[in-house]
């Protein structure tokens, strides 16, 4: 049993770890993408902004979500949404295209300080 404590304990670690790097892994970015983009660079803050509202939010939606379906079915289809999130960001061609990648990442993402409390 204590096996397993241990394990719930590392799991729900790692929920919460990815979802704030989520967050850092943008950071270093910021610099290039209004060049790449032709965006003032204030757009691109208010993307950092809009995804911890986005996130923030998401968790009451996740935890309500959760009483619903089995806890491993809401971690997993809402880090396949915050995946799909991810790929729109990358391969965004332009801002707009990134805002919605990055809002879809945010809902996802917030599964993880939820389910963390939770676990």
């Amino acid at each position: 049993m204590e096996k397993e404590k241990k394990r719930i304990v590392f799991f729900g670690f790692l929920l919460v770890a990815i979802s704030y790097l989520s967050i850092k892994l943008s950071a270093p970015t910021l610099p290039i993408l209004p060049a790449k983009f032709h965006t003032e660079p204030i757009y691109l803050k208010l993307c950092g902004t809009t995804y911890l509202i986005v996130f923030a939010l998401s968790q009451l939606f996740w935890g309500a979500f959760s009483k619903f379906l089995h806890r491993k079915k809401v971690i997993a289809i809402a880090l396949a949404i915050a995946f799909i999130g991810t790929i729109l960001s990358m391969m965004a061609t332009g801002i707009v295209l990134f805002y919605v990648g990055r809002v879809i990442e945010g809902f996802g993402m917030g599964v993880g300080s939820c389910m963390c409390r939770i676990l």
